[in-house]
């Protein structure tokens, strides 16, 4: 029963935090905040730079705001993770 509230109060705060990025069907292997399309767009040659630029930064705040909304509700290990850089990380033990 605690799993469900957990997962229910998580559910709520994604709603609450990434608003209108949110359309009810997101999963936990779809991107969210940083598309694949979005990322494409950033690169100088894309013909809409700017505007992905300005995306990307809004983007970024809805994404510090659902990490803070959640935060309390994850446990002290993830937490822990979140502070780490695993940007281009090579995972060789999970357990």
């Amino acid at each position: 029963m605690a799993a469900q509230q957990c997962l229910l109060a998580i559910r709520q705060a994604t709603r609450a935090a990434i608003g209108e990025l949110y359309d009810g069907s997101a999963r936990a292997t779809r991107m969210i905040f940083f598309t694949r399309q979005l990322q494409d767009g950033i690169q100088s040659n894309s013909g809409w730079t700017r505007r992905a630029d300005r995306e990307w930064k809004k983007r970024v705040e809805l994404h510090e705001r659902y990490h803070a909304a959640i935060a309390p509700m994850l446990p002290t290990s993830v937490r822990r993770l979140c502070r780490e850089t695993l940007h281009d990380a090579v995972v060789t033990l999970a357990k």
